[in-house]
């Protein structure tokens, strides 16, 4: 199970690098208002709020490259979006934490 998305990523082609980025930016500018709306929309401990808001920027998961190959759905582009949007999130992890910390 690990393999195939492996596999399917040393095949991507950098055409679908739009789409990639837009996933990853996308999931950054997305995550952490919504956490941080969430946090405190429920009232969150400190602590608690801040993980959420960390939760908010993970990248896609590489589970999503096994059911778009199993069901055809696109795999190079979502093999693309995975990618770039783990590629992405060595900076973007970074800058949360640092913000959350």
């Amino acid at each position: 199970m690990l393999v195939t998305p492996a596999v399917r990523m040393t095949d991507v082609d950098l055409s679908d690098r739009q789409a990639g980025l837009l996933g990853a930016l996308s999931r950054t500018l997305s995550g952490v208002p919504l956490g941080g709306l969430l946090g405190w929309w429920f009232n969150l401990p400190s602590e608690q709020a801040r993980s959420l808001v960390l939760f908010g920027v993970l990248p896609s998961a590489r589970l999503n490259c096994i059911f778009a190959e199993r069901y055809g759905q696109e795999p190079q582009r979502v093999a693309s979006i995975v990618l770039l949007g783990n590629s992405a999130a060595l900076v973007t992890l970074a800058a949360v934490l640092f913000w959350v910390l």
